[in-house]
C-alpha cells in the first residue's frame, strides 16, 4: 500500500515510513523456533503470501528513492532470500503448500541473480506440481471441495505457470502441472453455470 501511494503521489514521506518499518521488521523479528504458531510472523502461509509479490513490488518501487538506503535494500534482499529458503525447508501441505511454493518460486524468478534461485525454482515447481496432482480429483476439483479453495490452489499454480512463461523458465516446469491446471479450469467452467454441473436427464 505504501508503494502504491508513493508511486501515485511521489511523496517521500511514504518512502521514509517504509524504510523505517521494513528495517524494524527484518531486524527485530528474526525467525523464531516455532515459526508456525498462530502469532508468528514467520508462519509458512504468511511467508509464502509475502513472497508472492508484495515485497518484490515494494522493493522495485522504493529502490530508487533517496529515502531508502542501500543498506535497507540489501536487508530486504537478504530477508527475502532467507524467507524463500525457510519455505523450501519447512513447507507443509494442503492449500498452504501452494502459497508456500508459489512464494518461493516468485522470489527465485524475480531475483535469478542469487546462486540458489535456479534450484529453488526447480524444486518449488516439482513440489507444487506433485502436490497438485495429489489434490486434484478425477473430475478436476481440488479435494477440499469448495470453490474458494479450488480457486486459491488454481491461482497459485497458474501464477507459477504465468511467471515461468513471462521470464523464460517454462522449460523447467513439470508437464503434469499444465495438465492438472487444465482439469481444474474445466471444473471451474462446469461450476459457472448450474446446468453444466451434472448430466441432464433424458
Amino acid at each position: 500500500d505504501m508503494a502504491l501511494a508513493y508511486c501515485s503521489a511521489g511523496d517521500e514521506k511514504f518512502a521514509v515510513a517504509f524504510n523505517e518499518q521494513i528495517r524494524h521488521w527484518i531486524i527485530d523479528y528474526p525467525m523464531p523456533d516455532k515459526w508456525n504458531k498462530r502469532v508468528s510472523a514467520w508462519r509458512t502461509i504468511d511467508t509464502g503470501i509475502r513472497l508472492m509479490g508484495s515485497w518484490q513490488f515494494a522493493f522495485e518501487f522504493f529502490r530508487k528513492s533517496p529515502s531508502v538506503s542501500d543498506e535497507t535494500l540489501a536487508l530486504i534482499l537478504s530477508s527475502m532470500h532467507e524467507q524463500a529458503i525457510h519455505l523450501m525447508q519447512h513447507y507443509t501441505g494442503n492449500n498452504w503448500i501452494m502459497m508456500e511454493m508459489t512464494g518461493a518460486y516468485t522470489f527465485a524468478v524475480f531475483f535469478p541473480e542469487f546462486a540458489s534461485s535456479k534450484k529453488i525454482r526447480k524444486e518449488a515447481a516439482e513440489i507444487l506440481s506433485n502436490d497438485l496432482a495429489r489434490q486434484v480429483l478425477p473430475d478436476g476439483m481440488q479435494y477440499e471441495l469448495t470453490p474458494g479453495y479450488h480457486t486459491l490452489v488454481f491461482n497459485c499454480a497458474f501464477t507459477m505457470l504465468d511467471l515461468a512463461k513471462l521470464e523464460g523458465f517454462s522449460g523447467e516446469l513439470p508437464k503434469e502441472l499444465v495438465l492438472n491446471l487444465e482439469k481444474m479450469a474445466d471444473a471451474l467452467l462446469k461450476m459457472a453455470t448450474p446446468a453444466l454441473t451434472m448430466p441432464l436427464c433424458n
